[in-house]
């Protein structure tokens, strides 16, 4: 089985792709790179068993019939509250709110933040997935599943705070080595896929994709 983890971000710079092949209860990060752009990660996901991939896969119900409905009668609908009675209605999914009540931390709004537009991005990804014959089921019961790396570190025990850019590349060295610790007797990494996590957040997040794009996966 071969998992991929994928760090989305809005241009190809900053998205990161991590390769993990599983066998036997051991798992091998096999490639790891960044700078991915549409084509890649389309060929990319294609090609595994399970794709875990950071990013909202959608946006709130009540968001999107809001907008629809003001967009075509320029009339804010009476059923929604206005943002500033309830924005959480608005502001964050289902999925948002069962991974606040989880770990107690809310996830970045796709309806009122700049997760917005990797969204956008990802929603094209699957558009062409679609259209190339690997449809895509948002809810994860196919080969795409939505993974949020900070929550998943949280869930499994670790310390997820204060690991993300550059300025924390001592915290994300360290946290790294207290995953290698628990991890170490089942998964292997190449030094060089290593240094590319201490070097980058999103090299790290992609890794944990990969982790947790697996449905046997407890860590």
């Amino acid at each position: 089985m071969v998992t991929l983890g994928v760090d989305l971000a809005s241009a190809a710079k900053r998205t990161a792709v991590c390769w993990i092949e599983w066998d036997a209860g051991r798992a091998e990060v096999v490639r790891l790179e960044s700078r991915a752009d549409d084509d890649a990660l389309v060929e990319a996901i294609a090609e595994v068993d399970r794709a875990g991939i950071d990013v909202p896969f959608g946006w709130p119900e009540d968001f999107v019939r809001a907008v629809a409905e003001y967009s075509a009668s320029v009339i804010w609908p009476a059923a929604v509250p206005q943002p500033s009675a309830a924005p959480k209605q608005l502001q964050f999914r289902e999925t948002d709110r069962f991974v606040h009540k989880i770990t107690g931390a809310w996830p970045l709004s796709v309806s009122s933040d700049r997760i917005a537009i990797p969204a956008m991005r990802a929603a094209a990804l699957f558009s062409r997935l679609a259209a190339s014959g690997h449809p895509v089921a948002r809810d994860g019961s196919g080969k795409v599943v939505e993974v949020y790396p900070a929550a998943a570190l949280r869930m499994w025990g670790f310390n997820a705070l204060g690991y993300k850019r550059k300025k924390n590349r001592a915290a994300r060295c360290s946290l790294m080595n207290t995953v290698f610790e628990q991890t170490g007797r089942w998964l292997s990494m190449d030094a060089k896929y290593t240094a590319a996590c201490e070097d980058s957040d999103d090299a790290f997040d992609a890794l944990i994709a990969g982790l947790g794009a697996c449905p046997s996966n407890r860590l």
